[in-house]
């Protein structure tokens, strides 16, 4: 049976192949010098085993158009165009984090994105080998990976929601103990005040800060005559609007002490902005 005008067409190539079925669309036509006349332009759409399977290809593609050259892209390819627009938008850590996620989908970097499945994804989380914070970064990225896909008609399904790394929960060695201080440990910090270090412990029990934050705050950051810790920190977005200010007073104490804010830093090594060097010099 003829199909219709403009419907495509499928066509068997000549030789040995494991696909021999052309499936193609025309896309326009452009003038021929050469042949002095007018030529078809295809849109390629696939190729299959069977002319049967050639015709529910076509089928498929004019119930749903959607862009042959996309639908070619490897894993790869869709990697390395979400990339150019992902990562000037995200910090050099995530930027990290999904690199490294990405090193570990080796297998899937030639296969083209839209005819990977469910399998496909979950073989690579099976046979990778690492700790559960590591599989979630690595989902993570699938999942971003097909958001943007979809977006741009590479592919019509997200597999990536259905990846099961729940099974893995407990891999996790460098795991650490995060349980709560006791409160006669708080206490017990409370009474070393003859130690220069206590003001700092007491603050990273009080204010539950990194140290790598606690090390970045400088004393504009700091209310030293109220013993008021305000962070207004970039860090703090993943927990607070940057419009909050997380701000505790010290416990157990009524007045500030004056030569907190009278000091003058002594030694010549010493950073005078930051928090850390004030403290270890009162």
């Amino acid at each position: 049976m003829k199909l219709p005008n403009g419907y495509g067409s499928v066509i068997k190539m000549k030789g040995h192949r494991r696909n021999p079925y052309m499936v193609r669309k025309t896309a326009g036509w452009h003038y021929d010098k050469e042949k002095d006349k007018q030529v078809q332009d295809y849109i390629i759409i696939g190729y299959a085993r069977t002319k049967a399977e050639g015709l529910k290809m076509l089928a498929e593609y004019n119930e749903n158009p959607y862009d042959a050259k996309a639908a070619k892209m490897t894993f790869q390819d869709v990697y390395d165009e979400w990339s150019k627009r992902k990562y000037p938008a995200v910090s050099h850590s995530n930027v990290c984090g999904y690199t490294a996620a990405y090193r570990v989908c080796g297998i899937l970097y030639n296969r083209t994105f839209v005819h990977l499945k469910l399998p496909d994804l979950q073989q690579v989380i099976d046979q990778c080998g690492k700790n559960y914070p590591t599989m979630k970064k690595i989902k993570g990225l699938f999942s971003q990976m097909y958001e943007f896909a979809i977006k741009n008609d590479i592919c019509p399904k997200d597999y990536s929601k259905f990846v099961d790394i729940a099974q893995y929960r407990d891999r996790n060695p460098k795991k650490l103990n995060r349980d709560r201080i006791p409160k006669k440990d708080v206490d017990r910090s409370w009474d070393q005040h003859g130690d220069p270090y206590w003001n700092i412990v007491i603050m990273l029990i009080y204010n539950g800060c990194r140290i790598s934050e606690f090390l970045d705050l400088k004393k504009a950051d700091v209310n030293l005559d109220l013993l008021l810790t305000c962070f207004l920190r970039a860090a703090y977005s993943r927990r607070l609007s940057k419009s909050h200010r997380v701000c505790r007073r010290y416990p157990g104490i009524q007045k500030p002490r004056k030569h907190w804010a009278s000091g003058v830093l002594r030694r010549p090594w010493t950073c005078r902005e930051y928090l850390l060097c004030y403290l270890l010099e009162n």
